[in-house]
């Protein structure tokens, strides 16, 4: 992101995952302009109207039905998302939106929500896989504490939609709702980064580093699908988030068996930046603790 603040040589121009002046180019870290280029490219999604106003979010909310998403344009991991659950609960939004930014009002999708991540090259996708949330921090908004592999034709057809409307290489995904309909909508965008999430293909058949490393050789016509998989990954470190938030019983009513059960800690050689970010997890999970004891014995 970066780069493109401070503009970027024209040399490494040829580097970039799509053009920079494109649609979606412009569209990295912004969801209102995700919405614009999903919808000029078909790429299906949920009801959305985008509000720069109280009155604009009353009316939309018209449109969507209660209960319906405010989402900021900027944001992610689910902190700039908020269900909104009728007209007097919305009220407490109408400063924020007085001061004129832009603002997405969704539809609420009833289904289940998960992620695809895929490799492609120039829009072809080479390599992917999908994962359905079972489990998420911030009230089931994100990011991903437990997840399960899923796999099929329908998720499938849309990855290979959005990855050859963008024309994209390189590594990345999105994220999606499913509809009482059993089809799959596109909810939010990773177009602009890579995902932590990765190295859990290797639980269902597919290898990113091996497609990339076909892909330099110069092979020319590969594809690695994912094969059906009933393994759950829970997330590191976002899981030491939830045993805080929720206890050691959080898992209760959502593991299937031990067996099929994998922690993703990453991978070995970043064992030490692992440990880090488990180190960095604890200690502001306790911090938060003993604010609360403190504000409870002060006053």
């Amino acid at each position: 992101m970066a780069l493109y603040k401070r503009g970027l040589p024209p040399s490494l121009s040829h580097y970039l995952p799509y053009p920079k002046e494109s649609g979606l180019g412009k569209a990295v870290g912004r969801k209102d302009l995700f919405q614009s280029w999903c919808d000029a490219e078909n790429i299906p999604t949920p009801l959305t109207r985008l509000v720069h106003s109280w009155e604009e979010l009353t009316l939309a909310a018209q449109e969507t039905g209660w209960p319906c998403f405010l989402k900021r344009s900027a944001g992610s991991g689910g902190t700039t998302v908020f269900k909104l659950d009728s007209e007097e609960g919305a009220l407490a939004f109408r400063p924020q939106l007085a001061s004129g930014d832009t603002w997405l009002v969704q539809k609420m999708v009833s289904g289940k929500a998960g992620c695809v991540l895929f490799f492609a090259d120039r829009g072809e996708v080479r390599a992917w896989f999908g994962f359905e949330f079972r489990i998420c921090l911030n009230q089931g908004k994100g990011p991903m504490v437990l997840g399960d592999f899923v796999s099929n034709a329908t998720l499938a057809a849309l990855c290979r939609q959005v990855a050859k409307s963008s024309g994209i290489t390189g590594l990345t995904g999105f994220d999606f709702m499913e509809t009482e309909a059993r089809e799959y909508q596109v909810i939010d965008s990773h177009l602009g980064r890579t995902t932590a999430a990765n190295h859990f293909g290797k639980w269902c058949g597919v290898n990113f580093g091996e497609a990339i490393r076909r892909w330099l050789e110069g092979e020319a016509d590969f594809s690695v699908e994912p094969t059906p998989s009933p393994t759950q990954v829970i997330k590191f470190p976002e899981v030491i988030d939830l045993l805080f938030q929720q206890g050691p019983f959080a898992f209760r009513d959502h593991l299937t068996t031990a067996k099929n059960t994998r922690v993703a800690w990453g991978a070995a050689s970043d064992k030490w930046l692992m440990a880090e970010m488990a180190w960095s997890t604890l200690i502001g999970n306790l911090r938060v603790i003993g604010g609360r004891w403190h504000r409870r014995l002060i006053s």
